[in-house]
């Protein structure tokens, strides 16, 4: 599991029930490298790196909005609260543990 409490206080909050778009980050990133076969090579990697690259910027954009945007939604003025600061978070560990929740296969696709 996490490594750090930053780590897992997010993780916490990606896995309500309500946070419907983690999901969809997680396919998009299947996606995004589904669609480049020099990445194939080094699938799971490639997939954990464009998942921690997308994830890094949806939370930022959710803080960021919190903090300077006057978003005043409860359960991000409780995420923000509970995750404190963004720079210890270990994306790539984060990214990691949401490819086995979603049950992502990580084998590259067959060749056409």
């Amino acid at each position: 599991m996490m490594g750090n409490r930053e780590t897992m206080m997010l993780y916490k909050h990606l896995r309500l029930p309500n946070n419907s778009w983690v999901a969809t980050t997680v396919t998009g990133a299947v996606d995004d490298v589904n669609g480049k076969p020099d990445l194939w090579s080094d699938y799971g990697r490639q997939v954990g790196r464009v998942l921690a690259r997308n994830l890094r910027t949806e939370v930022e954009d959710i803080f960021e909005g919190f903090y300077f945007g006057g978003t005043q939604e409860k359960d991000t003025a409780l995420m923000c609260q509970e995750v404190g600061s963004l720079r210890r978070v270990h994306w790539q560990e984060l990214a990691a543990q949401l490819l086995l929740d979603e049950k992502i296969n990580l084998d590259p696709p067959e060749d056409e």
